[in-house]
């Protein structure tokens, strides 16, 4: 029953909001029956799963392009899917071979690749303005996307005494936070 909210954890946490959101929509699960674990880094399949889940995206048989995914694995269908979809790709280990890394930690900025791909967004070069994140440079090749975003209120970024405006591209996301930008980049229009 998605009624209910079952995450103790996060029943007090800045991202309950979302995390509610995408449990209704069936779309996200806990780490147990109670426990969400809001603060943990969301991985490579989690993102996988909830970008499927949320844009619909036709789920498909088991025909792994990955040497590291089996179709026993949970995640085995939504990462097949975004493979086919286009909206995520593996790394070429030593031998050649492609890999999907499943438990590995997603950057912020590759996680809002993943979301915006799969969303279908259309960004124009043409009408993207610096948002004047102080770790975001023109030459990075989530720049279009980063700008995008902030534009559309996507992200906001972080600041500090410091540091005055920061994104922390590099950063793994966390789960609590892959929820916010889910629901965010899933109330765009294309």
């Amino acid at each position: 029953d998605n009624n209910v909210f079952p995450f103790l954890d996060s029943e007090n946490h800045w991202g309950r909001e979302w995390i509610e959101d995408l449990y209704q929509l069936c779309v996200i699960d806990g780490k147990s029956g109670d426990r969400f674990g809001p603060n943990d880094f969301a991985n490579r399949a989690e993102v996988a799963k909830i970008a499927v889940r949320l844009f619909k995206l036709k789920e498909s048989g088991f025909v792994s392009a990955f040497q590291d995914v089996k179709n026993q694995d949970w995640f085995s269908t939504y990462v097949m899917s975004a493979a086919k979809s286009g909206i995520i790709i593996g790394y070429v280990d030593a031998a050649g071979g492609s890999l999907f890394k499943a438990n590995q930690s997603i950057t912020r900025a590759e996680a809002l690749k993943i979301l915006l791909t799969a969303k279908g967004a259309q960004i124009n070069e043409r009408d993207l303005i610096n948002p004047k994140y102080s770790d975001v440079n023109v030459s990075d090749w989530y720049y279009d996307l980063v700008v995008y975003a902030s534009q559309n209120k996507i992200i906001e970024g972080y600041s500090s005494l410091a540091v005055p405006k920061f994104f922390a591209p590099n950063q793994p996301i966390t789960r609590a936070e892959i929820a916010k930008m889910a629901m965010s980049v899933a109330g765009l229009k294309k």
